[in-house]
C-alpha cells in the first residue's frame, strides 16, 4: 500500500523502511482482533482481506465543529467583487493531488482576473502560479478550530484526489467541513466523495480536467448556483 504514496516513496531508504515496518506491525495487530471498525467502504473492503468482520461507521463532525462553523457563517463577510477558490491541503502528501488540476487552475487564474486562490497547509505553490502571486494567499497549517473561519472565507472548495487505492480509502471530510459553512465543493469522483456527494446538487464531482474546468467556470460565473449548492450541502450534511 505505501508504495502507492508518492511522498512515502520519496523518503530516504532507511525512513521508508521504518515507515513500512510500522505499517506491517499494524497489520499484525489487526490480524489478532475479532473485528474492525472503519470509516469508508474502500477501507472496509481492504480490511476484510485481513479480518473477516468489518463494520463501517462514517466520520461526522463534532458538536464543537458544528458550533464553530455556525459562528463562522455569521462572522465572515465576503467581498462580492471577488471569487475565492480555496485549497486546504493538510499534509504535504497532497502536492501530487493539486498537480493533477494545476493546468486548470492556471487557466482559471489567467481568464478570470477577479478570482483569487487561497492555499492552506503544507502545499508548495507551483512555479506556474507564481505569476499570479498577487492573487494568491498562502496560510500555514493551522489548528482545526480555525478551519471553519478559513473555509467560510472562500467561495469554492477544491478537493482533488489522484485515483489510487490510498485516496479511495479516504473519507469525505473535506466536503463535510466546507458544507458546514455553506461552501460548495468540487471534488474528484472517487471513493467517499462519490458515495457522499450528489453531483450538481450538493457538490460537483469531476473525472477529468475538462470537467474540472467546466465546474469551476460555472461556479465562478453563477453566484446563485454557488449559493444553492452550498446551502444544500449544509442541509444534507447536518441531517446526515
Amino acid at each position: 500500500y505505501t508504495d502507492q504514496i508518492k511522498y512515502v516513496m520519496a523518503m530516504p531508504e532507511e525512513d521508508k523502511k521504518a515507515y513500512d515496518n510500522n505499517v506491517m506491525n499494524m497489520q499484525k495487530l489487526l490480524r489478532k482482533c475479532d473485528f474492525a471498525i472503519t470509516s469508508t467502504d474502500c477501507l472496509a473492503e481492504e480490511l476484510r482481506k485481513y479480518i473477516p468482520k468489518v463494520y463501517i461507521n462514517r466520520n461526522v463532525a463534532s458538536e464543537k465543529m458544528i458550533q464553530l462553523s455556525k459562528e463562522a457563517i455569521v462572522k465572515i463577510k465576503k467581498d462580492n467583487t471577488k471569487v475565492k477558490i480555496g485549497y486546504f491541503s493538510g499534509s504535504i502528501t497532497h502536492n501530487s493531488d493539486f498537480q493533477m488540476i494545476l493546468s486548470v487552475i492556471e487557466d482559471i487564474m489567467k481568464c478570470y482576473k477577479h478570482v483569487e486562490l487561497c492555499v492552506v497547509g503544507e502545499l508548495d505553490i507551483p512555479d506556474e502560479l507564481k505569476k499570479y502571486e498577487d492573487r494568491i494567499v498562502k496560510l500555514p497549517f493551522s489548528d482545526w478550530q480555525k478551519l471553519p473561519e478559513m473555509i467560510a472565507g472562500v467561495d469554492i472548495n477544491l478537493a482533488p484526489l489522484e485515483d489510487t487505492i490510498f485516496n479511495r480509502a479516504k473519507s469525505e471530510n473535506k466536503w463535510v467541513e466546507a458544507a458546514l459553512v455553506k461552501v460548495p465543493t468540487v471534488a474528484s469522483d472517487i471513493g467517499a466523495f462519490h458515495d457522499s456527494i450528489e453531483n450538481g446538487v450538493d457538490g460537483v464531482l469531476c473525472s477529468d480536467k475538462e470537467e474540472w474546468k467546466n465546474a469551476l467556470e460555472k461556479l465562478i460565473l453563477d453566484p446563485e448556483y454557488r449559493r444553492r449548492l452550498g446551502n444544500t450541502a449544509y442541509d444534507n450534511c447536518v441531517m446526515y
